[in-house]
């Protein structure tokens, strides 16, 4: 991971804490940026995207991984959300 990743608005340490609280093992797969094929191959190989950004109003990965099928978890931390009430989810 980039320096950039490792940044707390990109929520990594949030979801981090979340799977050890889990209690069971889960693999985590936590990928920096990727383009083109590797993109492709990375979704492909996902079960579940899950996108812990505290800034991103919305990202295109999302939309992306929609589009293949797989099931998508986000935060509602970030800033496009913060007036929306709250739910149990969202669909």
């Amino acid at each position: 991971m980039d320096e950039d990743s490792s940044c707390p608005l990109k929520g990594i340490d949030a979801l981090e804490e979340a799977v050890t609280r889990l209690g069971e093992k889960v693999d985590l797969r936590v990928e920096d940026r990727v383009f083109d094929e590797a993109k492709e191959r990375v979704l492909s190989a996902c079960d579940v995207l899950v996108l812990p950004t505290l800034s991103e109003n919305f990202s295109l990965v999302i939309a992306e991984a929609l589009e293949r099928g797989k099931p998508v978890i986000t935060t509602d931390g970030a800033p496009a959300w913060k007036d929306e009430p709250r739910t149990d989810a969202h669909g």
